[in-house]
């Protein structure tokens, strides 16, 4: 975990976990767990330990649920920011919206808000396919998003993280 945080502090763009859980252990059980354990850190140790880094919004994505459904992912994003009671018209609006114009305002909005994205990979070919779609479509060099890839597999790990230093 000490690891893990000294990355979010680096705002690093994407950190991959790779996790190899085994045949016996229950995936959906440490997803909960890594999810609760760092969102429970992060506010426990915020402002202190994390300098001031705050995430204004967290959100978790099963790529493996959808892989190839940007408009998806990209219209769940934009309502984790939206009142609770504005979701409805909201998500309506962006259900209208052109993929393209859909995509551009999803990138803008990384880069203008401090978003930690969990990511639970495919550990296939399609997962690498996946990843390719979400860096071209929705990611900026600019973005203040941290992505957070979970996968079993050391490929996919490894091809999310961009830079050998990061890896």
């Amino acid at each position: 975990m000490g690891e893990f945080i000294w990355q979010l502090r680096r705002r690093a763009g994407v950190i991959s976990l790779f996790w190899d859980w085994g045949h016996g252990s229950d995936k959906r059980q440490f997803r909960r767990r890594l999810y609760r354990s760092t969102v429970d850190r992060l506010r426990a140790l915020l402002p202190s330990v994390l300098d001031r880094v705050n995430f204004e919004y967290q959100y978790w994505h099963d790529i493996s649920a959808c892989p190839n459904d940007l408009a998806i992912l990209a219209v769940s994003l934009l309502l984790e920011s939206c009142p609770k009671d504005k979701r409805k018209t909201v998500e309506e609006k962006l259900n209208g919206m052109d993929n393209q114009d859909l995509f551009e305002r999803c990138r803008e909005f990384l880069t203008e808000h401090d978003y930690l994205i969990f990511f639970d990979m495919m550990d296939t070919q399609k997962g690498l396919e996946s990843w390719d779609l979400i860096k071209q479509h929705l990611l900026c060099e600019s973005t203040r998003a941290t992505i957070v890839v979970l996968t079993r597999s050391k490929r996919v790990a490894t091809y999310c993280v961009d830079g050998e230093e990061c890896r």
